[in-house]
């Protein structure tokens, strides 16, 4: 089954992974046919490269952005901020993409 990876950017706010969550659980209950999973992209867990290596078949990544989100973890908690480069945004993760999508560059 093709795994749908909602990819939030992650946040030191609280409620911002409840709210990957809770949006999640929205999309199982409208398709339960949906292998439906979040990703963060720093600071919360489970983190993009784990999740991909958890689906045993193919995987849709998709951004989950919502609006009302708090200031990045950089601004608002610099004492947490990744200082590694994020699988979102190095490419990493273009080992798990399909070969006839898209590319790594």
């Amino acid at each position: 089954m093709t795994a749908l990876v909602l990819t939030a950017h992650g946040s030191a706010d609280r409620g911002s992974a409840a709210n990957a969550q809770a949006v999640a659980a929205g999309v199982r209950r409208m398709r339960p046919g949906i292998d439906v999973r979040v990703a963060f992209c720093e600071i919360n867990r489970p983190n993009l490269i784990d999740v991909l290596d958890g689906c045993s078949g193919e995987a849709v990544v998709t951004p989950l952005l919502l609006a009302d989100a708090t200031m990045p973890a950089s601004i608002s908690r610099p004492d947490r901020a990744v200082r590694s480069q994020s699988p979102c945004a190095t490419g990493r993760s273009a080992r798990r993409r399909r070969p006839s999508g898209v590319g790594a560059g």
